[in-house]
């Protein structure tokens, strides 16, 4: 309600109240502001919106490459590959569905903010290393045993991206295993006893673990790629054309 206005001898005292004080203005918007935060909001938030776009071409990419690899197709299109070449872009494609899916575990706008931007950079130097050991296997693997700068950066890149996507898969849990067995290889030459192994540099270590086909390259993620996405892939096609319902039926 409005303030009531004094009267004096019939005469109204505008802009005062009973008590001779002044109405406090009210406030003023600032429609202009609000408009330019607005905006600003939506321009700091576009890459959200391309987000399930590259997923969704990821993981096509990714059932593309499993479907081939499973069928053999590049030996019967002549193209003799290594098999390491195919895992290296399937891991690349799997890296970059890590970093765009499951994020680094802070909540709220400021990680929406601060976080997006990292998970694409991530997601980018992931696909974009893995493609490139696919493409120079063969020279990567030739000179490994050099220890040359080039590769061992490679290696160790490769290697700090698929331990950051398994923590973000899984936790730290299963990380200080793999850390801890990394370690092992390290210092084995100093334990005493029938669990001494040779000494091991760690230039070797990580280029035998990225690159070697007892590595990251190697049987797990064989049967990954060949076996389990299109296990997935048939399942999913199953329960969408309805066995599901007719098995539960049964």
């Amino acid at each position: 309600a409005w303030p009531r206005r004094r009267q004096t001898n019939g005469i109204v005292a505008a802009g005062e109240t009973d008590k001779g004080q002044r109405p406090a203005a009210l406030p003023h918007r600032d429609n202009s502001s609000n408009g330019n935060s607005e905006m600003t909001q939506t321009n700091r938030f576009r890459p959200m919106a391309a987000r399930p776009v590259v997923v969704q071409g990821l993981a096509v990419a990714l059932t593309l490459i499993a479907i081939a690899f499973a069928l053999d197709m590049p030996s019967r299109l002549g193209l003799y590959i290594y098999t390491e070449q195919v895992l290296a872009a399937a891991l690349g494609v799997g890296l970059g569905l890590v970093f765009l899916i499951e994020r680094r575990g802070s909540d709220g706008a400021e990680r929406a903010v601060q976080g997006q931007l990292l998970d694409w950079v991530l997601a980018a130097l992931g696909l974009g290393t893995s493609l490139y050991v696919s493409f120079r296997y063969v020279d990567l693997i030739g000179r490994a045993m050099s220890a040359s700068f080039d590769v061992v950066a490679i290696a160790a890149v490769l290697f700090l991206l698929v331990i950051e996507g398994l923590r973000r898969v899984v936790g730290w849990a299963l990380v200080l295993v793999v850390l801890g067995i990394a370690g092992y290889g390290l210092i084995g030459h100093m334990v005493p006893g029938s669990l001494q192994t040779r000494h091991v540099a760690p230039e070797q270590l990580l280029t035998y673990v990225a690159f070697d086909a007892n590595g990251m390259l190697g049987l797990t993620l064989n049967v990954a790629v060949s076996v389990v996405v299109a296990f997935v892939l048939f399942g999913q096609i199953l329960m969408r054309a309805g066995g599901a319902e007719f098995f539960n039926d049964i």
